[in-house]
C-alpha cells in the first residue's frame, strides 16, 4: 500500500510516496535482527563470564552484572585472546562489525526514508542474512569452546538463575 509522506522544513513541503508494506518488513528484519544481535551478545557475554569465573572462582551472576554494560567490541576483544582459530576470530569480527553497520549506518546506505522499493528489497535481504550469520554464529562460538576444552560442557543452571532474577 503506498502512502504519501510530507516533510515540512523551513516553511516548504517535501512530499514523496512510500510503501509502507515493504517499510513495514523492513522495520521486522531491523527488529529480529537487533533481537539477534542481543542474543549473541549475551552468548558472548556468558562465555566470557564463564571463562572468568572458572579463573577466578567469582560468582558467574557478579561477573555478567560487572560485564554487561560493555559493548560487543569490547566483550569480542576479551574473548578473542582465548582463541587461537583464525576462522573463529574472524567470525566474532564480522559479528562485530555487523552489528555497527546495522546499528548504526544500514539505513543511511540505501537512503531512508528516500528509498525506491528495489532499495527496500535490497536492504531487508541485506539485513536477514546478517541475521541468520548471527543466529548461527553463538552456537558455532560455544561448539569451539566445547571441542578445544576450554570450558567444560555448559551448565546452563547458572544462567536460568540470571534470568529467573
Amino acid at each position: 500500500m503506498k502512502e504519501k509522506i510530507t516533510y515540512i522544513i523551513d516553511d516548504k513541503k517535501y512530499s514523496f510516496e512510500q510503501n509502507s508494506d515493504l517499510v513495514n518488513q523492513l522495520f521486522w528484519a531491523l527488529g529480529a535482527t537487533l533481537t539477534e544481535i542481543q542474543v549473541f551478545e549475551t552468548e558472548i557475554l556468558t562465555l566470557i563470564g564463564r571463562l572468568k569465573s572458572k579463573k577466578s572462582g567469582i560468582e558467574l551472576s557478579k561477573l555478567f552484572e560487572k560485564d554487561e554494560s560493555k559493548t560487543l567490541g569490547l566483550l569480542i576483544n576479551e574473548l578473542i585472546n582465548q582463541i587461537k582459530d583464525k576462522e573463529v576470530k574472524d567470525l566474532l569480527l564480522v559479528n562485530r562489525d555487523d552489528r555497527n553497520y546495522i546499528v548504526h549506518k544500514i539505513l543511511k546506505k540505501y537512503g531512508w526514508p528516500l528509498m525506491s522499493e528495489s532499495k527496500y528489497e535490497y536492504a531487508i535481504k541485506e539485513i536477514l542474512e546478517i541475521r541468520e550469520i548471527m543466529h548461527k554464529s553463538g552456537p558455532m562460538i560455544l561448539e569451539y569452546f566445547n571441542v578445544k576444552k576450554i570450558l567444560e560442557t555448559i551448565n546452563i543452571e547458572p544462567i536460568v538463575e540470571l534470568i529467573e532474577n
